[in-house]
């Protein structure tokens, strides 16, 4: 297991072998670098608020976006689902949510990931039926494929 201040001491020597190389490709890949170390509280709080919008609106580009090609998510039911299940589940309008409200977050970030834990108020339709409740979700934020992605979640039920 790479420890963080080994991460931190490649990534300093790819910055500087960029930077001695003076091409713009290279120098990019130590911005990139560097970027990815600083991820944040906010930067993950931003994502978590794009992931919402997007899930509203079924906006699948958006969605494609910020889920990792190997995502995997538990509902409620123990069902696992892929990043192709979520996406034509909203594509084909086999999930619709109508309000997806934020009533808690708590955000740790760890470097390279992050965990969101939320409570959100949720109402919409599954497979033509109405819903509503209340659900915690837990996600797991990496780096891949150069961006910040949901790499895996799971969600349950909460009380009402």
């Amino acid at each position: 297991m790479t420890s963080r201040v080994s991460q931190v001491q490649r990534g300093w020597r790819i910055a500087l072998s960029c930077a001695n190389a003076r091409t713009r490709g290279r120098a990019m890949l130590a911005v990139h670098y560097r970027e990815r170390m600083d991820m944040d509280e906010q930067g993950i709080r931003e994502l978590e608020e794009r992931l919402r919008q997007a899930m509203i609106a079924s906006d699948v580009k958006a969605l494609d976006a910020l889920l990792a090609d190997d995502l995997s998510f538990v509902d409620a039911t123990g069902k696992v689902w892929t990043k192709a299940d979520d996406l034509n589940g909203h594509r084909y309008g086999m999930q619709r949510i109508d309000t997806l409200s934020i009533e808690e977050q708590s955000i740790r970030v760890y470097g390279a990931f992050a965990i969101t834990v939320t409570r959100v108020a949720i109402s919409g339709t599954f497979g033509g039926a109405p819903f509503t409740g209340s659900l915690r979700y837990t996600r797991t934020w990496g780096e891949t494929a150069g961006a910040w992605r949901v790499v895996a979640a799971q969600c349950g039920l909460m009380a009402f």
